[in-house]
Order: structure tokens, then sequence, then C-alpha cells
């Protein structure tokens, strides 16, 4: 359609100017033939006219828009869905994890590949608290909010394997990061927990294999 156009354009602007020239230029063959002059003027200027308003029409028509084929818009794909579930987990347990304390560390792996399981071992540090007691409790509910950020990713795994780390001080007044907790949860336990019924206080309870450094436990 825009090539018909286009051909168009090329030809009223040609007969327009002709008609032009020869009712300007050459009025003999004009009389010769008997026909008006002031006519044939008119009708180069209407042809050029239309073909002016053939131009105007061929701006508004996109190559494109001769295809016979719809055009449709293609659904964006949310972000969320093209990080990997791994990489997605790991980030979201940092953040749980997450403490304003020098020389921590936090690691997370996960040992499964294609077609094999794996485990899930995280290394973090544990926030600090008012007083021991209350230490230990923010480890288990941090413990737990692990787990289930594990168990509703459904990522298959064997095992979970959590090591906290704590400031320790030592019988000088120095003081470093140090593991306190070491702790091992098998996937069948982790999916015997309702989360919604379920009290933090019995976290460490639940655990297939635990470990506490002796300041950390006797605290």
């Amino acid at each position: 359609m825009l090539e018909i156009l286009q051909t168009l354009v090329g030809l009223f602007i040609i007969a327009g100017a002709l008609a032009l020239w020869i009712a300007y230029k050459r009025r003999h063959w004009i009389d010769r033939f008997g026909i008006k002059h002031q006519t044939v003027i008119l009708g180069g200027g209407a042809a050029i006219a239309v073909a002016l308003i053939l131009a105007g029409l061929a701006e508004n028509i996109s190559p494109t828009s001769t295809s016979l084929t719809p055009r449709t818009t293609p659904t964006p794909i949310p972000t969320q869905n093209l990080i990997d579930p791994v990489d997605r987990l790991e980030s979201e347990i940092e953040k749980l994890v997450k403490v304003n304390r020098e020389g921590t560390r936090f690691d997370f792996t996960y040992t499964g590949s294609l077609g094999a399981t794996g485990n899930i071992i995280v290394w973090f540090p544990l926030k600090d608290n008012f007083n021991s007691n209350m230490i230990r409790d923010g480890a288990k509910i941090t413990v737990r909010n692990i787990l289930r950020k594990i168990d509703e990713s459904n990522i298959d795994y064997q095992q979970v394997r959590l090591a906290a780390t704590f400031v320790l001080s030592d019988k000088y007044g120095n003081s470093s990061e140090e593991k306190v907790l070491m702790l091992t949860y098998s996937k069948a336990t982790v999916d015997r927990i309702n989360w919604d019924n379920f009290l933090f206080q019995n976290m460490f309870d639940l655990a297939d294999e635990v470990w506490f450094h002796p300041a950390f436990q006797n605290s």
C-alpha cells in the first residue's frame, strides 16, 4: 500500500508540473486542440494538490502496518522468575541474619546439582541482645526463620546444617567471633513442622544433631 501511494504521488506531481509547463511555455499547443488555457492551469494545480494529499497519507502509513499478521505485545516476564531459586533463597536468608558487627561471616552452600539432591549449609552470626537468655531465644527465632524459608523455597535437599557464631571473650579480655552453635535438621524433621503453631522455644530440641560451645551452653 505504501509503495502504491508513493508511485501515485510521483505521477500526479509529474502530471501537474507538465500541465502547468504547457500552459505557460507551450500555450500554442493548447490552442491547437481548442482547450481553454484556464482549464489546463486548473488541471495542473489539481494534480499537484492530489499529490500533496497522497503524500500526507503515505507519511501516516508504517512499513510494518501492511502486514496481515496482527502485532502482539510480548508479556513481560517478572524479574523474580529469572532468578535461580537457590540464589533467591541465599539472598533471603542473608537478609534475615544481617548484623552490624565487625568480623562476622555469612556463607550459604547448596551441595546439590542437576538430578542430585544435596545439603544446605548456612554459616551465620547470631544477633546480640540484653542478656544471655535473650541471645539464646534470638538464636532459636533466627533458626526457625531460616528453616521456614528453606521449607517454603521447595528446594530439594537431604539435610540443613547450620553453624552460628557470636562474640566470645577469653580470660584476658580479648574478644573474637567464634562458632558457638551447630545444628543439623533432616528434611523429614523439617517437613513435620507446622509453622503456624510451632513454638520457637522447641527449635533446638527438634535438631537431629546439636552442638554448643561450652560458653554458649552455660550462658
